[in-house]
């Protein structure tokens, strides 16, 4: 006798991640290949929307999903779900919710390598106080620099997803900082926006890029 095998269930997963993060779009590859390999698997993402919040997800009747966490709310959210629920973010280091990231102090490490390669004799770290990958990733560079023989001259600021601070103010922080340092000095950002800061500031505050900054 013949029994066609059953039909598998396709499985609806969601995508709830920015796709414009360079870190994400390397993560995506290997996460379409794990679904080509299981079979079945169906992506969802919301139309229009161009944040990673995850509140879209309370009523969704689908299968799991990848989640970007950057806060607590999200972070409770994501708990909250009837489904698997994966995070691919470092934003907070006690989520309770399983997550794939990358190695922050080596991060740290990799770039006081770089900057230490081109000779720079002096440092600087420009991140945020209150995330735990910005943490990490400073440990990382401080100590790969004080373990040459040099010093780091750190700035760290609360970041913008919580805090009510003024971004003026966060932008005279990070003038003064630049100008009290003595140049040329390589400086390590938390990411790269932030990176992007330091540039903007220098050419403020009349500091060259890359010749001092």
């Amino acid at each position: 006798i013949y029994m066609p095998a059953k039909p598998k269930r396709v499985k609806h997963i969601a995508l709830a991640i920015p796709l414009d993060i360079v870190y994400i779009e390397r993560l995506l590859p290997g996460i379409l290949e794990f679904a080509r390999q299981q079979g079945g698997w169906v992506f969802t993402r919301v139309p229009e929307r161009l944040s990673s919040s995850i509140e879209w997800l309370r009523g969704w009747q689908g299968d799991g999903a990848f989640v970007l966490t950057t806060s607590r709310e999200d972070a409770r959210i994501a708990r909250s779900l009837p489904f698997p629920v994966v995070n691919v973010g470092g934003y907070l280091l006690d989520s309770r919710i399983p997550t794939v990231t990358v190695d922050q102090q080596m991060i740290g490490r990799m770039g006081a390598e770089h900057l230490l390669a081109r000779r720079f004799r002096r440092f600087g770290y420009y991140g945020s106080s209150d995330l735990w990958y910005s943490q990490q990733r400073r440990a990382g560079f401080q100590s790969a620099i004080e373990a040459s023989g040099s010093q780091c001259e750190v700035l760290e600021v609360p970041s913008m997803l919580e805090s009510p601070r003024k971004w003026s103010r966060g932008r005279d922080e990070l003038d003064a900082w630049l100008l009290s340092l003595q140049p040329p000095v390589g400086i390590m950002a938390s990411w790269d926006l932030r990176a992007a800061m330091v540039v903007e500031a220098s050419a403020r505050v009349g500091l060259r890029v890359p010749e001092e900054i």
